[in-house]
C-alpha cells in the first residue's frame, strides 16, 4: 500500500491539486560506469521526481536509483492531456509506452 501525498503543480497559470499514491517502476537496465563498460543494474526503482510543463507540453524528470542510492536522472517529454489522468499518473503511463521500459513493472 502506497503512501499519500498531496501536492500543487503549476502548469502555465494552472494550478491542480493532486493527491495521488507515490508511484515507482521498477527494471533491470544496462548503463555505463565510470569506466566506460556496460553495467547490468536490476532491480532499479524509476521514480518521477518534477513535472513541469503548460497546457501543450509537459516535461517529466526521472530518478533512477539503486538500494535507496541515486545513480542518475533522465529528462522527458510528452504531450499533456487536461482531461486525462493527473499529470504524475500520466507522466507514468507515458513512461510505459517507451522501448526502454517495456519490461518494467509498477510497484
Amino acid at each position: 500500500m502506497g503512501f499519500k501525498i498531496t501536492e500543487h503543480l503549476q502548469l502555465d497559470n494552472l494550478t491542480l491539486k493532486q493527491q495521488h499514491k507515490i508511484m515507482a517502476l521498477k527494471l533491470n537496465i544496462k548503463a555505463e560506469n565510470n569506466f566506460g563498460t556496460l553495467q547490468k543494474l536490476e532491480d532499479v526503482y524509476v521514480k518521477v521526481n518534477h513535472v513541469s510543463g503548460n497546457k501543450e507540453m509537459q516535461i517529466v524528470q526521472v530518478n533512477y536509483s539503486v538500494n535507496n542510492k541515486s545513480i542518475f536522472e533522465k529528462t522527458f517529454s510528452h504531450l499533456m492531456d487536461l482531461n486525462g489522468e493527473n499529470p504524475i499518473k500520466q507522466a507514468y503511463l507515458h513512461l510505459k509506452t517507451l522501448p526502454e521500459f517495456a519490461d518494467a513493472v509498477d510497484c
